[in-house]
């Protein structure tokens, strides 16, 4: 049998409270740097994509996460493959879309893609 005594207990509790409120620090730290890429990515507006298309305007290929992520980069802005939703996939046709981001559980952003065709 395990007898603690108090200051054992106690001193396990403190611990714990101290352990508890490093981790809320980091937590509030990670929402506020992801609230403020959020409001940097929605600075950004519209991204221009270029993509080689056909003579009906369709793409030879498509522009899918990667090609988000480097477009975003050539903004100034960081943004991990992850980190972007496109739950219908890749993007195959020109025109405008909108690719969703999360960036941290609640935080949430979306940017549009521009796709420029190109003979």
């Amino acid at each position: 049998m395990c007898i603690r005594t108090l200051s054992e207990i106690a001193n396990t509790v403190g611990v714990a409270i101290v352990m508890t409120v490093i981790a809320l620090a980091i937590m509030e730290h990670a929402r506020a740097a992801a609230e403020n890429r959020k409001q940097a990515i929605e600075a950004l507006g519209a991204i221009d994509v270029t993509a080689k298309v056909g003579s009906e305007g369709k793409l030879f290929g498509s522009i899918g996460v990667a090609d988000v992520c480097a477009a975003i980069e050539t903004q100034g802005q960081t943004v991990e493959k992850s980190e972007i939703r496109m739950p219908e996939g890749a993007l195959r046709s020109v025109g405008e879309h909108l690719v969703d981001i999360h960036l941290y559980t609640d935080i949430d952003t979306q940017v549009t893609v521009n796709i420029i065709g190109e003979e």
